[in-house]
């Protein structure tokens, strides 16, 4: 391997295909992140390593090599590394000078030797990667069936898995705790009900939860400007509006969809190739049919990625081959070669729509239908088998006949969207109802019959292999997807069930938390017109007065200052300091371009910020003087928030407070008083504790009794227990 910089994956794809003399699209087989892109092992720590002056570990034998990484994966600091290289290589093939450059290296490159790829030996690695090309099995399924995987049955607990010892080699917290998480719900599931026949499991995703929230919205953000987009280009070729008539959707409940993969497609049917007028879309709605690429009994993917519109007559053709094995066999459409530039080309199609439209495999096959339903019904990712592969060894250890299986949030999310049942995620009932729904899935026909899933084909129609029945896709829809019992989604959608929700949060009762967030405010003292006296506020800040700024997830730009000014124009310092300035300058503009919407290139209506017009039209904002040359306007103070309990870091010099906000809390004492019979509560903050005399960290007795004081405990109250974060009371 060379010193040269990784190839990234597209240019690393480009020099396999030239290679091999094939094209970049034929290349199969990669692993893929979470954002769809290919995952590419780069050897980053090796060819880093190469850099080494004092270390040659090209010359070095592979067995060493091997040892040398793994001392420095599990040690960071030079103690553990030094003591680690002195045991494993008594021989003294590390000089101290090489001892000291290794831990020059680990501590500069720490980065590196975390990143979520296995750390296996040589040895093993010799052994998994010939059954890796052997067989179609996953790296965990093979080294359960290797002996190479840590077992269950060693544990001291008979009757249930011990979960601290399965993930005493899941270094990742996020995975370790998923997978500890599911076992203990398991184990608690067992203990109340017994064995149970099915197990269905959906994991959580490996990210945590803001990260997650944020990739949401994201993807939210994206579907809902693809669905306007769709919709403003339909309505401008139909009737040169920005708006379709609400009358063109009555009785044709998927045109919004039809007209959307119209979009993506670039009005196009992907079958033919043929152009798909708007009018002949809206107007004929018989013409044109949603088709699923690959039939929904083999990917079990009903979202947008396995769907396209096409010609009502071509889908007929078509019946329930890939575009691959029928295309070229068909009278009215375009050859797959032509489909395939298409395809390739197109920058509106996702990553996913263009695999299921151009594989070339043969869907007829065993192991490939089994492969496509593994990839979008089964849950491969890593805390997932380990999951999977523990319950199984568990119940057949113990020789209990239940069935495990772990599903992709992919497919409960079609339940839901078969069902009628809204997710919204302001609160936490939708983990409720989601679990339900996961569990209601082992009652479906898909898991009561699992050769439900392996079906035959006839020409056209799917084929039932317990009945000997040809079904219809749609016909195979409803077996799947029905409702495990009568009212189930009623059940779900009803107020009464979502009141009888409780939940379980983990108690932190920890104490060395972070005290308050690390933003420091400076504050003003102010009246503002809606208040009555003068408050001490922190004070915030429009940093760009010309940026339109956004709506959402919080406003930014012009937005906020526009949502200031509609709710309390006295806010702004400038309203309150600088009159003159505020009325002549800042009111002026805002009359001048209200009411600040303009037409697009498109014909579409938008916002626009009036500062930044005034700016291109006359040069930038300046504060009021007689000769129209004050110092320039770039940024607008305004009176946040009233400024309560905080860290006091005001500067000796200072006449305002100087504040960090967001004290934590920590614990709440409760007491009884039992002269007026009703509770106390003492709201202690992480603010609260620091390091004693002696060095010990916590609150001393005194400063505990002033805050007692403070809170108004009585005197002779009774102490009953402490709360923390996420603790519960029930009545």
């Amino acid at each position: 391997m060379s010193n040269e910089k990784a190839m990234g994956p597209a240019k690393l794809f480009k020099y396999i295909a030239k290679l091999l003399a094939c094209d970049v699209a034929d290349i199969k087989g990669y692993r893929i992140n979470k954002s769809d892109k290919p995952e590419i092992h780069t050897f980053e720590a090796y060819r880093k390593m190469k850099t080494l002056e004092t270390i040659d570990v090209e010359q070095m034998e592979r067995e060493k090599l091997d040892k040398l990484a793994y001392v420095l994966t599990l040690n960071t600091e030079r103690e553990g590394i030094q003591e680690a290289i002195e045991h494993e290589f008594a021989d003294g093939t590390f000089s101290q000078e090489q001892i000291d450059e290794l831990v020059q290296f680990r501590k500069a490159n720490s980065s590196i030797f975390g990143k979520g790829w296995h750390s296996f030996s040589v040895k093993l690695m010799m052994e998994l990667i010939p059954e890796l090309y052997a067989t179609s099995e996953e790296q965990m399924t093979i080294l359960t069936r290797l002996g190479k995987q840590k077992t269950t049955s060693s544990s001291n607990k008979t009757k249930y898995i011990d979960e601290k010892q399965l993930t005493e080699e899941i270094y990742n917290p996020v995975v370790a705790k998923s997978v500890r998480q599911a076992i203990k719900i398991v184990n608690a599931a067992i203990k109340e009900y017994g064995d149970f026949d099915n197990i269905v499991i959906e994991m959580a995703r490996e990210t945590n939860e803001d990260d997650e929230k944020k990739a949401i919205q994201k993807i939210q953000k994206a579907n809902k400007d693809e669905k306007d987009a769709a919709m403003f280009k339909a309505a401008n070729q139909y009737n040169g509006k920005a708006e379709l008539p609400h009358s063109v959707f009555h009785g044709h409940k998927q045109l919004a969809t039809k007209i959307r993969l119209w979009h993506q497609q670039g009005e196009r049917c992907l079958y033919t190739g043929k152009t798909i007028s708007i009018h002949d879309l809206i107007n004929n709605p018989n013409q044109f049919e949603i088709d699923h690429i690959l039939p929904l009994s083999i990917t079990f993917d009903d979202s947008l990625a396995n769907k396209v519109l096409v010609y009502a007559t071509v889908n007929q053709e078509k019946g329930q081959r890939t575009p691959y094995q029928a295309l070229d066999s068909m009278d009215d459409a375009w050859s797959f070669r032509e489909l395939k530039a298409f395809v390739r080309e197109s920058k509106t199609l996702s990553n996913k729509k263009k695999e299921y439209l151009l594989t070339e495999e043969d869907i007829s096959k065993f192991d490939v239908r089994k492969k496509f339903i593994e990839r979008n019904l089964v849950d491969t990712r890593y805390a997932s088998r380990v999951v999977l592969n523990a319950l199984q060894e568990h119940f057949r250890t113990r020789k209990i006949d239940t069935k495990v299986s772990v599903v992709r949030g992919q497919f409960t999310s079609q339940l839901r969207r078969h069902w009628g049942i809204d997710k919204t995620r302001d609160t936490y009932h939708h983990h409720a109802v989601d679990a339900l729904i996961i569990a209601a899935s082992s009652q479906l026909n898909l898991w009561k019959k699992q050769k439900n899933t392996l079906v035959s084909y006839s020409e056209d129609q799917l084929l039932d292999i317990e009945t000997g029945e040809l079904i219809s896709d749609d016909e195979y829809k409803e077996s799947v997807f029905k409702a495990p019992y009568q009212h189930f989604v009623d059940t779900l959608k009803s107020k009464d069930f979502e009141d009888s929700i409780l939940f379980s949060y983990q108690v932190d009762s920890k104490f060395n938390r972070k005290i308050s967030d690390a933003t420091i405010y400076a504050t003003r003292k102010a009246k503002l017109d809606k208040e009555k006296k003068e408050y001490t506020y922190t004070l915030g800040k429009i940093k760009d007065i010309y940026a339109l700024g956004t709506k959402t997830p919080s406003k930014t730009g012009f937005y906020k200052f526009l949502d200031l000014y509609k709710k309390d124009k006295s806010q702004f310092l400038m309203y309150q300091k600088d009159r003159k300035t505020w009325d002549e300058v800042i009111e002026k503009i805002l009359e001048q371009y209200r009411p600040f919407k303009e037409k697009d290139k498109n014909g579409k209506e938008v916002d626009f910020n009036p500062f930044e017009k005034y700016r291109i039209e006359n040069g930038p904002i300046r504060k009021y003087s007689r000769k129209g040359n004050g110092p320039e306007i770039k940024s607008l103070k305004y009176y946040d928030n009233l400024l309560g309990r905080f860290v006091d870091i005001t500067p000796s010099e200072s006449k305002n407070p100087v504040a960090l906000l967001s004290l934590n809390p920590w614990r709440t004492d409760v007491y009884y008083n039992t002269e007026t019979r009703k509770y106390e509560f003492l709201g202690l903050k992480y603010a609260d504790l620091c390091f004693e005399k002696g060095g010990s960290y916590g609150i001393s007795k005194v400063k505990y009794n002033k805050i007692r004081e403070k809170e108004g405990i009585g005197k002779n109250s009774e102490f009953k227990f402490t709360l923390y974060k996420n603790d519960f009371i029930f009545n």
